[in-house]
């Protein structure tokens, strides 16, 4: 008998292949079943079976990565379909034994032990554990045959096996210590390093010696039945001691499973995945195949019978190598599933069930589980594992998680020996699509793949109460889950919850039932949307706002919505995103800090609030919006009326705000609520540290109370860093009853405004008037609209700018001061009297001609005359019409024709006689267009600036000014001829149409819906080339009003009267093309001082000073001009890589880090002279050499732009020459690195070293702190990177994190940087059937973006590592530059053509390079320093040479002692890149490089 190892055995024969993973059941080796012991969940979890995979560093094995995935991936080997049910998935089971001298009585390979097992996975038996009562054994087959409804077969064999066909174990050549720890007791043991190293080699010799015995028996497609090249499952039993002390956690010899894949193959079949299993003893309770013989028979092995608690382990392992998961927690208290699956429990006698989820939807056995999205009935059937078809389950999905639903499943107790659920019923748990296991679950909720719910749970995620009684009986009435009517959203025990805590209001109650079935009703939240950017939640309703804004989702408000009054709770830490919509949100009353209790992030906008009334608490903050901002983007906000009473002792209480922190932004909102009590109280704001408001105001009273601070905008400003900003901002002074804040004086960017009390004018005395505003700061002019109650009382003059009486009476005058988007109405009285008496008074009016035929978009002037001609009274006639739709008139009379019908035209004197004109309109002659259809750049005739959409705004209701040329698409309209004769005007950059506001009385842009107001009338000037252009609802034209030059001005709707501020030019334009220059590198020039645009000292500190200086050509006088995708551009000093920068606190021009702000963005547009105006976006002020100066030094200063020669710029392209720096990145793939070699090889000035990969802090790199600190000690500076397997935003950020506690505040001397290369995770989730799963370009963009924003925030510069395909077709490179985060390429070669339109900081250029001290090849690297680089890549010093021997060796390093590469012949040419020591490193293209000893090498 020939045998293997040293061991005799007794054996019988039985065909079994195995891959056991005991992972579950703890495996108590020195404890009988009778004591019932008894061990906590986290003691039991150390006796399962872990991955080694990434602990041994594998997951970097060519080839182990796409296994591993593959595993992982819901889908196994070993997992039949429906076409191949007839197929057996064959197992192996490899016993391996050990020769040390107290392993002699221990054996795996004796007749009971072999029938125990084979009891347990094919035949099955009887055990008698654990009250020697006698129970009948599942066995795998039978347990697998029965879940899988018939579709999958098994069959399980031992080996290896000698020439007679018979089992027996294989003894290692190496003691069982060589396998354990090294300890002063144990010498031969292994080191940690050691560890890997020695299970791969016990592992290859076992395969070694049983692959024989296997390819005897089992072909390759016995073996791999799916066909995937790997063997479909195996696994190492190892035989272990009764009492096994001297294995833990970790160990080699401790179970375990990993991903591996072996040089030797069985059948032609590779192993990939593996088991490695400490079986123990037999003969020992303990033992996996644990057994009582009578041996008093004569027949023993008849009498054989189970002695193990638990073995159903073995169904748990099976179950693993078809790629279920865990489902207990790896290191937390708690059972989040329990004995509801074998996946989390064992029970102590049969194997329980797999959780439908699991079973049907994972494995496909049974049919899918039907998904439940709406109110219904379900009537759920008791498993009987005969039909398939049967219906034990279904999914419920709430709209308030997209990753996240529930499963309802008929729960079927076993039998009466199982200490499990309390009866037949319903169980109902949680999964988490994300996940995949439980092992990463925590009692704080998160983590968990599966959650079965229970009663009396003590708190969120403890997983602890009831367990036994998570069952719902089928009793009538009985429920579970609360609805959010019915208890909030917030954790309740009660209801069916998110890992988050949050409830789903999801509610069951049980309906009827049978002994076969279960009938119950289940609610469902409804709303509509997904709350996703392109399917937000739509609200419409009261409950849809209770019920869907807390979520944090993306949020569109669909109707005005009436709270009535009801008490709203305060939303805290909001961070998702609302559209208002231009709806309007009435009568909330909140008590608490604000409508929202805090804003942390995401955005709000376009939303009206009326009649907002806040009661904040004694102390905290309160705001009529938000009791603190302290992020996001709030923009278009407005509170038109209501109230704000904060505690006596609150803190910050605004109109808008409580307290505004450093984070939030503000724009073109406002608050109009009366504001109270509390230590910091103001019309806008209560308190601010920190954050920026724009173009918003204040004007509600403020109610001061004694020792509190106030102000008409803020109440108390303590400043921050960075500081709080305001532009563009503004308060009522007389409405608000504040001046500026206590204390505190002007702040720059806000401005008080105070209008007259009141104005009386006198119709027989002096009837006119100057309208005068009062500001604080005092302003030279102020950007308002005019308007009056009742235009019969009181009239402005736009002409004379002169307010005149009409009649007598009282009105209201309206000066709207135009705060950004919206209008601040100051109000003054507004009394006329007639003190004089008249002599002649009025005694008649008629108007010719009193009938009128007008063509639609036509006009007519008509004439009222007054007898008697002398009289006294006011000669003032008012105008107006009866129906205003058909046509309008002006004050002057004139008539305008808008649509077809008919309107009475009215003239009403002084004294209150009239007089009319019937007015019929009809449709318009067809007439030659007078503009062709095409793309225009509409400029104004009397300033030469464009029509722009303000801001490059892209909403509805942005406002329309006038604004030099800058070649953006804002100010590119396209003219389409209408058949009525009007033509309609759309903006390039948003598709939204010129838009006339009547109510507001301004141009504004907005979606086209065809009325009157979106029409214009076009017709020719005197003057060659002009035009004018009139809005068909009024026939009024558009203006520059007073012909002002000013950048910003509204343009404004004026009556017609020819001027040329009303004259325009259309001038045809490429929409497509917005660059006034293209990208490129430049010298800045003075036009007036011929100086250069320098950093000052060649500094390369953020902060340093731009000034001007005679011409040096060094590169802190090179600009690198790039332009922006909003018509603006950056520009990047070459020298420091920092962008040219305005700081507003200190009013002067620097450099610092790009961040995008408006205060970096520049435009530009040509001067008169051929030169060029740079202006700042965040101020519109120009570029200005101070005086005209022409001294060496003299600072550049911000300055209003006057369009004088001191602002005016030449740009002079240039050339840039790029120092490199040569370097390496490495990480433990490169093993033991002596760095004192590499530092005198003169060959790297940087390294780049790998900290980890992935998101858990045990995956850190094993050599990176001995590699910093390596390089360190060589004053080698040092980069840092991680390799990333992020799958989401979310998950990229957990790994920087990761990322920082690997760093732990370590200094770095260039970059931090973001590797993803993983395209199977991409392929993966972009083909799962979750479209919120996809990481498309802009997703993975947002990955990396993400994580170098975590980076950055700790101190760090980082950047983002990519290949051609990915910066070509898995990044959105648009978006990687906008973020300003430098890249590093890889791209393999010599001479490399570089297409893409993005520039690089740092080139990858081989794999393959050989650095002393280093033994194995090392990526290269160049970075490129003073700017990035756009040019194609060329490697320097390319001087060629050809080998002068035959058989000339090229190796690793510049040594005989380095590894060969390949060898080369005589003639054999290649490049030169450099020498060293007599040696020369060479290229031979592409990826091939290493070294040649220079004798034999010719230089040609």
């Amino acid at each position: 008998m020939k045998k293997f190892g040293t061991k005799a055995r007794n054996t019988i024969a039985i065909a079994l292949i195995f891959t056991f993973a005991f992972m579950l059941v703890p495996i108590q080796h020195m404890i009988y079943a009778e004591e019932n012991p008894q061990s906590t969940q986290e003691t039991q979890n150390k006796g399962y079976l872990e991955s080694y995979t990434e602990m041994y560093g594998w997951e970097q094995v060519e080839g182990i990565r796409p296994l591993t995935q593959q595993i992982q991936n819901k889908r196994t080997r070993s997992a039949r379909s429906a076409d191949t049910k007839a197929t057996e998935v064959q197992y192996l089971a490899i016993l391996i034994e050990f020769p040390d001298a107290d392993m002699q009585d221990i054996h795996l390979d004796d007749a009971y032990t072999l029938k125990a097992a084979d009891m347990v996975v094919n035949s099955g038996g009887v055990n008698i554990q654990p009250l020697d009562v006698e129970i009948p054994v599942v066995s795998l087959k039978n347990y697998l045959t029965q879940y899988s409804y018939g579709a999958f077969r098994t069959h399980t064999s031992f080996y290896p096996k000698n020439d007679a066909g018979t089992t027996i174990s294989y003894t290692s050549k190496k003691p069982r210590t060589y396998y354990m720890k090294k300890t002063a007791s144990n010498p031969d043991g292994y080191t940690p390093d050691q560890q890997a190293s020695r299970e791969e080699e016990l592992l290859e010799e076992v395969l070694q010696a049983v692959k024989p015995s296997i390819e005897k028996e089992l072909n390759g497609a016995q073996l791999d039945t799916n066909n995937d090249g790997f063997i479909d499952a195996i696994s190492f039993m190892v035989e272990g001691k009764f009492s096994d002390s001297g294995i833990g956690w970790n160990d080699l010899l401790w179970s375990h499973k990993a991903d591996r894949i072996f040089s030797t193959t069985i059948s032609g079949k590779t192993v990939g995945a593996y088991n490695l299993n400490n079986v123990g003893d037999s003969q020992s309770p303990g033992g996996v195949f644990s057994y009582r013989v009578d041996k008093t028979q004569a027949e023993p092995l008849d009498t054989l019978k189970l002695n193990r608690a638990g073995y159903s382990v073995i169904h748990h392992e099976f179950l693993h190598t078809l790629g279920l998961p865990d489902l207990y927690r790896g290191t937390s208290i708690g059972e989040p599933v329990g004995f509801y699956d074998i996946m989390a429990s064992n029970n102590s006698q049969n194997p329980q069930a797999m959780l439908s989820v699991l079973s049907h939807d994972w494995l496909g056995w049974g049919s899918k589980l039907s998904e439940i999205t709406a109110d219904r009935q379900i009537t759920i059937q008791r498993p009987k594992y005969q039909d398939s078809n049967e219906v034990t389950a279904y999914k419920i999905y709430s709209p308030f998680h997209d990753k996240e639903y529930f499963v309802v499943e008929y729960y079927q107790k076993q039998d009466a020996t199982h200490n499990t659920g309390r009866d037949n019923g319903l169980i109902v748990y949680r999964v988490n699509s994300t996940l995949y296991t439980n092992m990463g679950g925590t009692t704080d909720g998160l983590g968990d793949f599966l959650y079965v719910f229970r009663p009396e749970e003590t708190s969120l995620g403890a997983a602890a109460g009831n367990l036994k009684d998570a069952v719902i009986l089928p009793t009538v009435g009985n429920t579970y889950g609360k609805t959010i009517d019915e208890t909030g959203d917030t954790w309740d025990k009660d209801t069916l919850y998110y890992s988050n805590g949050k409830n789903s209001g999801i509610k069951l109650e049980v309906t009827a039932s049978d002994a076969d079935s279960i009938t119950l009703n289940v609610t469902v939240p409804q709303v509509q949307g997904s709350g996703t950017k392109d399917d937000p939640f739509l609200v419409s309703s009261v409950d849809d706002w209770n019920l869907l804004v807390r979520d944090n989702k993306y949020i569109k408000i669909m109707k005005d919505i009436d709270f009535n009054h009801t008490a709203i709770t305060p939303i805290d830490n909001f961070s998702g995103h609302i559209d208002g919509n231009g709806k309007t949100l009435s009568n909330m009353t909140v008590n608490g800090s604000g409508i929202f209790e805090s804003i942390s992030g995401g955005s709000v906008k376009n939303l009206t609030l009326a009649n907002v009334n806040v009661t904040g608490s004694e102390r905290g903050h309160a705001g009529g919006f938000a009791g603190t901002i302290s992020g996001g983007n709030i923009e278009n906000v407005v509170l038109t009326s209501g109230t704000v009473t904060g505690g006596n002792g609150a803190n910050g209480v605004g109109g808008f705000v409580g307290y505004l922190a450093e984070g939030a932004s503000i724009k073109n909102s406002f608050s109009s609520l009366t504001v109270s009590h509390g230590q910091n109280v103001g019309g806008f704001i209560g308190l601010t540290t920190g954050g920026k408001v724009e173009n918003s105001f204040a004007n509600g009273q403020v109610q001061k109370t004694a020792n509190s601070n106030s102000g008409g905008f803020y109440g108390s400003l303590f400043v921050g860093s960075p500081a709080p900003t305001f532009t563009g901002c503004a308060y009522d002074m007389r409405a608000t009853g504040q001046n500026t804040a206590d204390n505190q004086g002007d702040i720059a960017g806000i401005t008080g405004y105070q209008s007259l009390e009141t104005i009386t004018l006198d119709i027989g005395g002096t009837n006119e008037t100057d309208i005068d505003v009062v500001t604080k700061p005092i302003l030279q002019s102020i950007n308002s609209n005019i308007r009056l109650g009742s235009t019969a009382i009181a009239n402005f003059d736009h002409a004379t700018q002169k307010l005149y009486g009409i009649s007598e009476g009282n009105t209201t005058l309206y000066i709207d001061v135009i705060v950004g988007t919206n209008q601040m109405p100051l109000t003054t009285q507004v009394q006329v009297t007639n003190t004089g008496t008249p002599t002649n008074p009025i005694t008649g009016v008629s108007v010719t001609p009193n009938t009128l035929q007008l063509e639609s978009g036509s006009t007519s002037t008509l004439t009222a005359t007054i007898t008697p001609a002398n009289t006294t009274d006011s000669k003032t006639v008012v105008w107006s019409s009866d129906n205003e739709m058909v046509a309008d008139v002006d004050r002057n009379g004139q008539v305008t024709a808008k649509n077809v019908g008919t309107a009475t035209i009215t003239a009403t004197t002084s004294n209150g006689l009239k007089s009319t004109c019937l007015v019929t309109v009809k449709e318009k002659s067809a007439a030659q267009s007078v503009i062709l259809d095409g793309y225009y750049e509409i400029r104004s005739a009397v300033s030469g600036k464009n029509l722009e959409v303000y801001g490059v705004s892209t909403q509805g209701g942005a406002k329309i000014t006038q604004w030099y040329a800058t070649g953006g698409k804002n100010q590119k309209w396209k003219v389409e001829n209408q058949s009525d004769g009007s033509v309609r005007i759309t903006n390039v950059n948003s598709g939204l149409v010129l838009d006339y506001n009547g109510t507001a009385d301004c141009y504004e842009q907005w979606d086209w819906h065809g009325k009157s107001n979106q029409r214009w009338e076009i017709s020719k000037t005197d003057t060659e080339g002009n035009y004018y252009i009139r809005n068909q609802s009024n026939g009024y034209a558009m203006d520059v009003l007073y012909g002002t030059m000013e950048d910003g001005q509204h343009v404004v709707s004026y009556e017609y009267n020819g001027g040329v501020n009303q004259q325009w030019q259309f001038i045809e334009t490429d929409p497509d093309t917005t660059q006034v220059i293209p990208d490129g590198y430049y010298e800045i020039k003075s036009a007036v001082s011929g100086k250069n645009l320098e950093v000052y000292g060649v500094s390369t500190q953020g902060g340093a000073k731009i000034t001007q200086w005679d011409s040096t050509g060094g590169n802190n006088q090179k600009w690198k001009l790039e332009n922006q995708s909003d018509g603006t551009i950056r520009l990047i000093n070459v020298n420091s890589g920092y962008v040219l920068d305005y700081n507003e606190s200190a009013n002067s021009y620097e450099q610092w880090d790009w961040h995008g702000g408006l205060n970096q963005r520049w435009q530009i547009s040509k001067s008169q002279e051929g030169n060029y105006y740079i202006r700042n976006m965040s101020n519109n002020h120009a570029m200005n050499v101070l005086n005209g100066s022409t001294d060496n030094g003299q600072y550049v200063v911000d300055y209003e732009y006057n369009g004088g020669i001191n602002q005016q710029w030449q740009l002079v392209p240039t050339e840039v020459q790029f120092t490199t720096l040569h370097g390496i990145d490495v990480s433990e793939h490169q093993g033991d690195i002596n760095w004192q070699q590499v530092k005198a090889s003169g060959q790297v000035d940087f390294a780049i070293i790998r900290a980890g990969y992935g998101r858990e802090t045990y995956q850190k790199d094993k050599f990176f702190e001995q590699n910093y600190e390596g390089a360190k000690a060589q004053n080698i500076p040092i980069g840092i990177y991680q390799y990333s397997y992020a799958d989401s935003v979310a998950d990229a950020e957990r790994e920087a994190e990761t990322c920082l506690t690997w760093l732990n505040g370590r200094a770095v001397d260039s970059y931090v940087i973001f590797d993803f290369e993983e395209s199977e995770i991409i392929d993966k989730l972009n083909k799962d059937d979750i479209p919120d799963n996809d990481i498309t370009p802009d997703v993975l963009s947002q990955m990396a973006i993400a994580w170098c924003k975590k980076i950055e925030a700790a101190g760090y510069t980082p950047m983002i590592y990519v290949n051609p395909d990915f910066i070509t077709n898995k990044y959105n490179y648009k978006m990687l530059k906008e973020s300003g985060y430098d890249i590093w390429i890889a791209n393999y070669g010599r001479d490399i053509t570089y297409d893409w339109p993005y520039p690089v900081r740092m080139w990858q250029y081989t794999s393959s390079g050989s650095v002393s001290g280093i033994t194995t090849n090392v990526d290269m690297n160049i970075m490129y320093i003073g700017s990035e680089y756009s040019g194609n890549f060329t490697l320097p010093d390319g001087q060629k040479g050809k080998c002068n021997a035959s058989k000339v060796n090229v190796r690793t390093g510049p040594s005989t002692n380095d590894s060969i590469l390949f060898s080369i012949n005589n003639g054999y040419q290649f490049t030169i890149l450099q020498e060293q020591n007599g040696w020369y490193q060479v290229s031979f293209g592409a990826d091939r490089i290493g070294w040649i000893f220079g004798e034999y090498v010719t230089r040609i």
